[in-house]
Order: structure tokens, then sequence, then C-alpha cells
């Protein structure tokens, strides 16, 4: 069984699986597209195909830049980056999710110059 509630100005989702619950945002401020969504996962619960997002994208999109740095970085400079994105020992003090955020924006960064050519 699931229900939506509101959480500031955007609607969230509330799901019982396997006997632990679940909130995720449904990224809506329209309670009409809310309830749509809601009838999604109910489905999706009741008929078993329900699945949780994957941190595989981002595990993936990691490990293929790191296999790009391989082809244009001297061997320290991509080894000394590998290291720092898939967290083999501490960056100073910041935070993963502050470095991942960093790391994505550069990347989106790197892709529209790559575009623009």
């Amino acid at each position: 069984m699931a229900a939506v509630f509101k959480r500031g100005k955007f609607y969230w989702i509330r799901y019982t699986l396997d006997g632990k619950q679940h909130r995720e945002s449904l990224c809506t401020r329209s309670e009409k597209v809310a309830k749509i969504k809601l009838r999604q996962y109910e489905v999706a619960l009741d008929s078993g195909t329900f699945q949780f997002p994957s941190k595989t994208f981002l595990e993936t999109l990691l490990a293929e830049h790191c296999n790009h740095l391989k082809g244009i970085r001297p061997k320290k400079s991509w080894v000394n980056e590998e290291n720092r994105l898939l967290g083999r020992r501490s960056c100073s003090n910041l935070s993963r999710v502050a470095e991942i955020g960093r790391f994505l924006t550069g990347i989106v960064r790197e892709l529209s110059r790559i575009m623009t050519l």
C-alpha cells in the first residue's frame, strides 16, 4: 500500500516494501500528477515489477570516466584521479557527495564543450 503526502511544496510517496517503509519524492507540485504516479507505484508494487533506484549508473559513469582518463593523462595522474573518485583514499575534508557533484559538473561542461565543436 502506498500513500501520497505533501512535504514543503512537493509531493512525496510513502510505501512499504518487504516490511520496510520508504519515502520518495515524486518531483511534482501537482496533486493530480502525484496521484497518477501513486497509481503507477501501486501497480508496480502489486505486480512485483517495482525496482529500487540503482546506483549502477553512477558507478558505470565513474568507471568509464576513469578509462577515458587512461587514454589522455599520464599514469600517475589518472591513477590519482581514479583513487580519488572511487574512494580508495580520503580526499582532504571534502564530502563524497560534494566531490561527485563537482565531478559530474566537470563532465557536463566537457560534454557541452565537445558538442559545440
